[in-house]
């Protein structure tokens, strides 16, 4: 059973996220079409896992209910005062199986939240919902899981809707995890994240 913010998820809306084939890890071309296709890139075993293991950070286990997961949301919400041509790399810090909480994709999501943004749908406040099964109905799609482990990453698109499970772990683990954000250098950067953090920065 998977839950989020204590919601359980529907398994006829959960499905496997799809690792990057190793035929085309190196293919430029590819790797950028499936990105577009897909929003993101699931790749297994990019990084070294000792040098993760080494850069260990946390969400603590057992709790649950609104506000203790990441809630839906995509990307560009924190950053639309710059370019929209960015990229998140979400790497867990150790072995993250779906009972430590780690993330979980809107499958196509991609696709509807550029639409309804080119359309005018501009979105200003942070979190979607809390409520993923009532997301995924809506959406009629699913959300994509799977276990994660030392050294793989996740590329995925600034319009991407994605979340975090609940940290069930029976025995306490906590659930560490790092994002990095790249765009190119000649683009604009979001003036509001050129300091170091604060915690009254807004969204």
């Amino acid at each position: 059973m998977l839950t989020s913010n204590g919601y359980r998820l529907d398994e006829s809306r959960v499905g496997p996220l799809e690792p990057v084939p190793d035929a085309i890890r190196d293919d430029r071309d590819a790797l950028w079409h499936r990105l577009r296709r897909d929003g993101y890139l699931f790749l297994r075993g990019a990084l070294d896992p000792e040098r993760v293991w080494a850069f260990r950070r946390h969400t603590r286990p057992g709790e649950n209910g609104v506000g203790t997961a990441t809630q839906a949301h995509y990307d560009l919400v924190y950053l639309r005062e710059g370019t929209d041509r960015v990229l998140s790399a979400w790497i867990p810090l150790g072995d993250c199986p779906t009972s430590l909480g780690g993330l979980t994709y809107l499958q196509g999501s991609h696709h509807r939240v550029l639409a309804e943004e080119q359309a005018g749908g501009v979105r200003r406040t942070g979190w979607i919902t809390a409520d993923l099964p009532r997301l995924a109905e809506r959406y009629d799609t699913r959300w994509l899981v799977t276990d994660y482990a030392a050294g793989d990453l996740v590329v995925h698109s600034a319009y991407l809707i994605h979340a975090a499970l609940d940290n069930v772990d029976p025995i306490g683990t906590m659930r560490l995890s790092t994002d990095i954000r790249y765009q190119r250098s000649d683009l604009p950067i979001d003036w509001r994240w050129q300091h170091d953090w604060h915690d009254h920065d807004g969204p």
